[in-house]
This record gives structure tokens, sequence and C-alpha cells, in this order.
């Protein structure tokens, strides 16, 4: 929920992420878009473009069909937001190239299909390199330890995976912290294939970074359902939160599982990378200019991202950390919430699980949480900042092509220099990064590096373009030039093929 009123208010009733649509708002958007398409194709000046207002219909059965067969649309809010994006996208590309000249409309829906595909790629790509490890590889057996009563001089811990017999660690008495307890049980499992790692969970906060110890994770370097870890006894079992005679196997993860997108794992900058490959290729393989497309896409790329952020701010991902009272906006995530779930995996040990929590929140888990259990502390609402800000440089980006730009490549260089520097600032004020590059003294995360990187390499561009670049004019008149060949040569062979046919005079 959304705390405060305004215009934050207005967005409440996003906070959900499951969306739930009266069939007859979408019926209405159904008709507004058959009328639009029928007359839009109607009047265009190209034959083939005309044959498609009849497809106007689809719409219209679509939106007459829809409410005989259920009165509401249930679709999880953060897919809604991204397909609104992408139709954004869509509808404003396939506008201004034929405005331009620059794409046939059949050839810019191509290039929108193929790029659509390729983003999608790089988005899931860059994200199994980075979670290969943790979502996609087989798992190996593991179990939470808990330093729940240091074990005392002799205290003794059996344990057995399967490279052979039990081996037992002797406790000396002197391990009272976690790094103590994981360096003994290191030492005595060495040998037998036994990985000990301490497990932390970490923040930005306002001096810098948080760091909150959650436990040991006892596993073995093989994987996979033949991989076993087993607790066979010993006086420290109970003190280490370990039950005596319990055993764990690891898990075979499908390779399909690489192909569910349901699971999430979507990167904005993977998606990009593959957007922009696969656009130059296609736009060379159509011998169109690269950069005069990159002016054109460019100012719809903040507005998808706008889109984007609406569906993370209901999905519960891209929490911000915990905000003063002087903050423009703040959020609280409800219970279950990606969000939620940082803030409880804080304050409980690694025996907590979210999803088994759902099921069963222990007396003893509740009075942890405290007022956690309502919902998270009020936390800046980086989404709207993220997603306001962007929608500003959507403006400022048809502004500037429209009475600026002077030389190709300008608005494209335009809109990163402006939102490299925004997506830094945001990732400042965000809460759900776990992994920093310390540069002199600063935590940048993945994304404020790459936005570093951009704007690193957007400036210099903008200055050569502004000094070097190729006259916009220059290439708007050989464009128009190569249109008027093309379209004589097309009708040249259009009345040679006429008078070659059997019915020619």
């Amino acid at each position: 929920m959304l705390a405060g009123a305004g215009p934050a208010a207005i967005l409440r009733g996003l906070m959900h992420r499951i969306l739930e649509l009266p069939t007859w708002l979408v019926s209405l958007v159904l008709l507004a878009l058959a009328v639009v398409w029928f007359f839009g194709w109607r009047k265009s000046s190209v034959q083939k473009e005309r044959e498609l207002a009849p497809f106007a219909g689809v719409f219209a059965l679509a939106a007459i069909g829809l409410p005989i067969f259920t009165r509401t649309l249930t679709l999880p809010t953060y897919g809604f937001c991204m397909g609104l994006g992408c139709l954004a996208l869509a509808t404003l590309t396939i506008y201004w190239a034929r405005r331009e000249g620059l794409l046939s409309m059949e050839h810019t829906i191509e290039a929108l299909l193929i790029t659509g595909v390729c983003g999608l790629i790089g988005a899931r790509g860059v994200f199994l390199i980075e979670a290969w490890d943790t979502h996609f590889a087989d798992k190996p057996p593991a179990m939470a330890v808990s330093l729940l009563e240091a074990p005392a001089q002799g205290d003794s811990l059996t344990l057995a995976t399967n490279t052979g017999e039990p081996f037992t660690v002797t406790f000396s008495g002197e391990e009272d912290t976690l790094q103590e307890l994981q360096t003994r049980l290191e030492e005595a499992g060495r040998t037998h294939d036994l990985l000990v790692e301490l497990k932390t969970t970490q923040h930005r906060g306002d001096e810098g970074i948080l760091t909150f110890e959650r436990g040991l994770l006892l596993k073995t370097g093989a994987r996979g359902s033949q991989a076993v870890l087993k607790v066979i006894g010993g006086s420290a079992a109970r003190k280490l939160g370990l039950a005596p005679r319990s055993y764990t196997k690891g898990v075979d993860v499908p390779f399909a599982t690489i192909f569910n997108l349901r699971m999430g794992g979507l990167t904005y900058f993977g998606s990009v990378i593959g957007v922009l490959l696969s656009a130059a290729i296609y736009l060379r393989f159509r011998k169109v200019s690269y950069l005069r497309m990159l002016d054109l896409v460019g100012p719809a790329l903040p507005l998808g991202l706008f889109f984007g952020r609406l569906g993370c701010l209901a999905n519960g991902c891209c929490w911000g950390r915990e905000a003063g009272p002087n903050a423009l906006y703040t959020v609280q995530f409800p219970p279950w919430s990606p969000a939620w779930s940082q803030f409880a995996r804080e304050k409980l040990s690694l025996n907590f699980d979210p999803e088994l929590a759902k099921q069963h929140l222990t007396p003893a888990m509740q009075d942890a949480l405290g007022p956690l259990c309502e919902a998270t502390p009020a936390v800046h609402a980086t989404q709207l900042y993220e997603g306001i800000t962007v929608f500003v440089i959507f403006l400022l980006a048809l502004a500037f092509r429209r009475f600026l730009q002077a030389r190709v490549g300008q608005t494209f260089a335009f809109v990163v220099l402006l939102q490299a520097p925004v997506r830094f600032v945001v990732e400042h004020f965000r809460r759900d990064h776990e992994v920093f590059f310390p540069v002199a003294g600063y935590p940048l995360t993945e994304s404020q590096t790459v936005a570093l990187v951009m704007f690193a390499i957007a400036l210099p561009a903008m200055v050569y373009l502004s000094k070097r670049g190729r006259p916009l004019s220059e290439a708007r008149a050989e464009e128009a030039a190569a249109r008027a060949a093309a379209e004589e040569a097309a009708q040249v062979e259009e009345a040679s093929a006429a008078e070659a046919s059997p019915g020619a005079e």
C-alpha cells in the first residue's frame, strides 16, 4: 500500500500482483482499436496497407464476444504492464517508421518481431549467466545450521556424505561465533566433500552496506538426487539446530527450467543488448541507417520502462530502502511480497522459508517479526521515482527530436545521457541488491556500473555527433530520393508486367 495521498494514492489500486479488469472496459478499448485500425489503414495511400482495413473486424468481434464468456479478466499485473509497454513501443515505432519512410509497414512489423524475440532471449540469457548456480544447476543436499547454543568442550557432531564412512567433528568449546564454527566444520569435513557456507544478507543503508548473518549452510560438492547429506548424531546436533538421524538429498533441476518464464528472471539490460544487436543485423540486411532507427525508437524506450516500473510496483520488486519523514513517496509492501521476504529473512534464521511460512507462521516467528507481520516499514517508492522520471525523459526526447536535433544519432545519445544518471541515482535508494562492487569507497551495484559505462560512451558520442555527425536534413533528402527512385522502378516494373500479360492490347 502507498502511504500519503495525492498522486501516490491514485496508484494504490496497482499495488496488487493480480489485476482484475471488467470486461466492459476491455471491450471499449478493443472497439476503439478497431475504429483506429479501420480508418487508419483505409486512408493509406499504399494499396497493401488499405487491404488491412477489414482486419479491424477481429477487434470488433473480440469486443462483442468477450462479455459472453466472462465478466472479469484476471491478469498478472506485472505482465499486463509489460504488455502495455511493448504495445506502446510497437505502436510508436510503426507510426514513426512510416512517417519517416525508413521502413515499410511490413518490414517494421518484421523488425519488431525479430527484435522482440531477441530482446527476450537477451533478457533471459543475462539472467541465466547471473543465476545459473542458484536457479538452474542441479542442487546439492543442504542443511541449515543455527548457533542456538555454543558447543561445549568435547561435544561432537557425526555426519555422513555419499563419499564413504561417517565422520565426527569434535568441538573445543571455543566455537561461540559463526565464523569459528565454520572454520571447525570446514577442517573436519574437507576430505569428506563437506562444504560450509556462511549465509548473509546485505543491502544498502543510509550509512553504507548493512550485513546480517543468518547462519551456516552445510552442503556437499556433489549435486543432484544421488548426493546425500546425513546427520548421524552427536551431542552438538541439537545445539546447532540439526535433528539427529535426519538426512537430505540433492535435486535434479530439469533442463527445461531455463525456458520457464513464469518463475521470473528477465533483466532489463539483457533485453536492451538483445534488441540493439538484433536490430543492427536486421537493419544492415535491409540497408537502413542504424543511427536513424535508434533516433526513431529512442524516445519510446523510456516510455516502455515507465509501464514496466508500474508493473514492478504491483509485483513488489525493485523496492527501496527505509524512508525518512521527508521522502517524496513511501510504499509499504504486504506480507509474502519480495520486499517483505527480504525484511523477514533479516529477522529470522536460515530455517525461515517464505513459501512454507505462508502455510504456518509460528508464534515464535510472529514475535520475532513484530510489526513486520502486517507490512514492511515505509520504504522509498523507487518504482515511482524511476517511472515518473523516465516518462519525463520520454517527453523531453520527443521535444529534442522535434526542435533541437540537427544531426543523426543525437536523439538516442540524448536519451542515454538522461536515463543513465537517473538509473544510477534511483539504484542508490534501492534496497533489493545484495551484490556490490566497491569503487573509491562507494559500493556500486551491477546496474550502476552499467549506467556509468553507458554515460561514459554517450557523452563523447554526443559531442562527436554534434560536431561531425551526418546532418539530419541531408539524411532525409537522400532517403526521400531513394524512396522516389524505388517507387519509380516499381511503377516501371508494373507497367512492363501489364504489357507482357496475355490481355494487353
